[in-house]
C-alpha cells in the first residue's frame, strides 16, 4: 500500500460527512479541479501553491444546472497538489444551495445507474 493510499484509509475512517467523488461540480475562481465534496468540504487537486491555513472564495457551478454558489473555504491540508479544504461560515443559503445540488445530483444518478451517490463517476 502506497503512502497516499494509508493516508486515503486513515482519512475515510475519520470523516464526519460521506464524500461525493468526482461530483459534476466545477470550480471558476481558482485553477483547480475538485476530487471530491461534501458538507463538511471539498478536495481538489490546485495548479496554485495552498498552504494551511489560506482561506478563499470559491465560486462553484454545478456542471448539470449550470447554477453557482460562492463559498468561503479554509485549507486544512496540502499536499503534492491535492488540497483539503472545509467550508467556512456557510449561510443557511449556502447550506441548502449544497443539499440541493447533493439531492439533485442523487436524483440524476438514479435515474441512471444503482450505484451509491457516493461512488459514481459523472460525466458531463
Amino acid at each position: 500500500m502506497s503512502a497516499s493510499e494509508g493516508r486515503d484509509l486513515r482519512g475515510a475512517a475519520r470523516r464526519q460527512h460521506p464524500r461525493i467523488p468526482a461530483p459534476p461540480l466545477r470550480v471558476s475562481s481558482l485553477a483547480a479541479q475538485i476530487h471530491d465534496v461534501s458538507h463538511g468540504g471539498v478536495s481538489l487537486t490546485s495548479r496554485s501553491p495552498l498552504r494551511s491555513g489560506d482561506r478563499l472564495q470559491l465560486l462553484l457551478t454545478d456542471a448539470l444546472v449550470h447554477w453557482t454558489q460562492e463559498l468561503e473555504a479554509e485549507v486544512v491540508w496540502s499536499c503534492e497538489g491535492r488540497v483539503g479544504m472545509r467550508w467556512v461560515g456557510l449561510t443557511e443559503a449556502q447550506e441548502k444551495w449544497l443539499e440541493d445540488r447533493f439531492r439533485a445530483w442523487d436524483q440524476e444518478r438514479r435515474a441512471g445507474t444503482d450505484k451509491p451517490l457516493d461512488e459514481i463517476r459523472w460525466s458531463v
